[in-house]
């Protein structure tokens, strides 16, 4: 990486010497996900629901310390993750995808599957989080 400086009238132009090395990590994620039920009580999270009853699948992608990502633009503190989550959700509902299987994060580092009707029964859900060019894989069973 080299640096150049223009100069101006009291300092002449310069530019720094080369090989200067720098190394990005990727930050750590996590994925959040689970069946959000809506109701005459607000929205709230379910273990257990009534088939034909109203609810979506919610994904969303946590930094390293399980906060929301924030867009920076959101914030004039970096707060939540350094950069916009992207990339997509793979959700498989005992062993087989469900629905469309795969799902994009938009730019507040979510996704939702409102489709989602679950039949009668036991269903063991799992989901995956590609990462991105700034966030790490973060698998969840």
């Amino acid at each position: 990486m080299n640096a150049r400086y223009a100069g101006d009238t009291t300092f002449a132009s310069s530019t720094s010497t080369p090989g200067v090395p720098v190394q990005v990590g990727k930050e750590n994620s996590r994925l959040q996900y689970g069946i959000v039920t809506l109701g005459s009580g607000g929205s709230t999270n379910a273990t257990s629901v009534v088939y034909g009853s109203p609810y979506i699948l919610r994904m969303d992608i946590l930094n390293s310390t399980a906060n929301p990502c924030t867009p920076l633009a959101a914030s004039p503190v970096l707060t939540g993750c350094a950069l916009d989550a992207t990339g997509t959700v793979t959700i498989t509902d005992n062993g087989s995808p469900l629905d469309t299987g795969t799902f994009t994060i938009n730019s507040a580092g979510s996704a939702e599957d409102k489709t989602i009707q679950l039949t009668g029964g036991t269903h063991n859900l799992s989901a995956t989080y590609s990462g991105d060019i700034s966030t790490t894989l973060s698998p969840r069973p």
